[in-house]
């Protein structure tokens, strides 16, 4: 029985991780500069973020603060996902956590170097 909870509690850790890497993803897809979020006064009900307002928010924060180099997190989120679902452990995680926030920074600032033009 013991066994049978720890692989639900695994289930449920990796689909979570699949789900937010999913959502961070999508949500930076259809991310619209019209849409309403934390720093825009934007008073409208007319959101095309394909996940709503928490999708507008998480991405406007995102792009905001990290640029393109964000959808790292969301890629990493779902691979993370991915190989607990496939019963492969992830090892060293703290590193993983380190080694993601590293590469987000050093991918923020590699993408500011390219012009980015009316974006």
């Amino acid at each position: 029985m013991q066994a049978f909870i720890a692989r639900r509690i695994i289930d449920s850790t990796a689909i979570f991780l699949g789900l937010s890497g999913l959502f961070i993803l999508g949500s930076i897809i259809t991310y619209s500069p019209n849409d309403p979020s934390l720093n825009s006064a934007i008073n409208s009900n007319n959101i095309t973020n394909l996940f709503g307002r928490s999708g507008a928010n998480i991405s406007d924060l995102l792009l905001q603060t990290f640029g393109v180099a964000s959808v790292l997190i969301g890629l990493s989120f779902m691979v993370w996902g991915g190989s607990l679902f496939k019963r492969r452990p992830l090892s060293h995680f703290w590193s993983r956590i380190a080694a993601l926030i590293i590469s987000v920074f050093m991918g923020a600032v590699a993408m500011a170097r390219i012009p980015a033009g009316d974006w």
